[in-house]
């Protein structure tokens, strides 16, 4: 705990040194701080819990900002999910995140198809297996958030 205080007490130095002027002192300071903190489990520990709940955040609003522009961006944030989710240990977490965005993608589909109904007969045969396949994808994650 003597390592954290000193590594703080550091940074406030540099921060002193900095308002000062005397800019090699700060940077002295300020690296002797961040080697301190870098060799520190319990601060790397948190600072990867912050960039956890940061990318948590951000693909929430990437996803509320997606449900008022388009229905490729839900499509691309799918993607990244699955790709996410091949490339690492299947958890609840990213399992509701795709869920999530695949039912905010069939919703905006559907409010899509119910708006363009009257211009578009008929659809490329492209959309119809791409949303057939998604569909899978869907069904698929609802019996798995289940489990």
């Amino acid at each position: 705990m003597n390592k954290i205080l000193d590594g703080i007490n550091l940074y406030f130095d540099g921060d002193k040194a900095l308002k000062s002027k005397d800019y090699i002192s700060a940077i002295e300071k300020y690296t002797m701080a961040i080697d301190i903190g870098m060799n520190n489990p319990i601060i790397i520990s948190i600072i990867e819990k912050q960039q956890q709940q940061q990318q948590q955040q951000q693909k929430k609003k990437a996803s509320e900002l997606s449900l008022h522009t388009s229905i490729d961006s839900f499509i691309i944030l799918q993607e990244a999910y699955q790709i996410k989710r091949g490339n690492s240990k299947d958890d609840d977490g990213s399992i509701r995140d795709e869920l999530h965005v695949l039912e905010s993608l069939f919703d905006l589909l559907e409010i899509d198809d119910a708006n363009n109904n009257k211009r578009r007969k008929n659809k490329p045969i492209m959309d119809v297996n791409k949303r057939r396949t998604l569909g899978f994808r869907l069904t698929k994650l609802q019996q798995q958030a289940i489990k």
